[in-house]
């Protein structure tokens, strides 16, 4: 047992010692759902309640549920779908307040929107097209929390479904309380199965629109011992991007290929934070190609992605 741990140990500090740095900053990324061009407004509406009062008490007595919690936590969801749509500047979503109770069990879809409350809701606020939280329901398991979810987006111009997308997030809770009086109680802004349902409406809300997210690159900080690629690192460590694309590219100008290929390495990921994709994809293809930094391949294809990515985002 000691052998293993001093092992385990030797490992992770050889990790913290060799583990290459890294730059992190925020990328926009495209939706993966497109919406026709018509749509513009969008109004968005819950109608994951369910007329069945008996099993939402039984379900909150034996889940560990509170009653009338999921209800909560539904308008939860939207405020999170809410949030994240919010900086869409290609559409519209306005948050009615409309719920509407349904028929059937709780986990299971609502039956289409009627074709005459589509058409009233779109009326009224003006709208393209409706998205329902058609179901939502949360159970407690132990330390663990899980959100089931089911959405639609109607479009008001051909009066179909352009959109049914169910999904879960599941998520761990610090405590649990087996007494029912406490567990009535729990629908407060603290509770672990709001902020589940906050993230979850966040989650379908990066569906739908694009949004951004904080993406991590590596980079080398030395190689070979010049001081034109450790120079260049610094200067990309204080944003300086300028002064580090002409440190990389005098440090290229070297006969050593593993410098030269740490430098191009690092000059893509310079250009991508720029935004100049075609140029870091250009920088990591010869940093791997040519002077075969086995990073850069990687880093290749995650560039070719991003590029398909924009190419998608200004379509949008």
């Amino acid at each position: 047992m000691k052998t293993q741990i001093k092992n385990s140990l030797i490992l992770l500090l050889t990790f913290f010692i060799f583990a290459a740095p890294s730059i992190s900053f925020d990328a926009l990324f495209p939706a993966s759902l497109r919406f026709p061009e018509h749509i513009k407004t969008i109004a968005v509406i819950d109608r994951s309640a369910r007329n069945t009062k008996l099993i939402n008490i039984l379900e909150g007595g034996i889940t560990g549920e509170g009653i009338g919690q999921d209800r909560f936590a539904g308008q939860k969801c939207i405020d999170g779908l809410i949030d994240q749509v919010d900086d869409n500047i290609h559409i519209r979503f306005i948050r009615t307040n409309i719920e509407m109770i349904t028929e059937g069990k709780p986990g299971n879809m609502a039956p289409l929107l009627p074709t005459a409350d589509l058409k009233g809701i779109c009326l009224e606020y003006n709208a393209d097209a409706v998205l329902s939280l058609e179901y939502f329901d949360t159970d407690r398991n132990g330390e663990f929390i899980d959100a089931k979810l089911g959405f639609r987006i109607y479009d008001l111009a051909s009066n179909s479904v352009i959109e049914e997308y169910k999904f879960s997030k599941s998520g761990r809770i610090n405590s649990y309380d087996n007494n029912l009086i406490n567990i009535i109680n729990t629908a407060v802004e603290s509770d672990p199965v709001i902020y589940l349902s906050y993230d979850a409406g966040r989650a379908y809300g990066k569906r739908i629109t694009p949004y951004w997210q904080r993406v991590t690159r590596t980079y080398y900080k030395k190689g070979g011992r010049d001081k034109d690629l450790a120079q260049g690192a610094r200067m990309m460590e204080v944003n300086n991007w300028e002064a580090a694309i002409a440190s990389f590219e005098i440090s290229m100008e070297r006969k050593k290929r593993k410098t030269q290929g740490r430098s191009a390495h690092n000059l893509a990921v310079v250009y991508e934070i720029l935004s100049e994709y075609e140029k870091a994809l250009e920088y990591s293809q010869l940093a791997w190609g040519k002077y075969e930094n086995k990073d850069s391949k990687v880093y290749s294809d995650i560039l070719s992605r991003r590029i398909q990515d924009v190419k998608i985002l200004n379509e949008e």
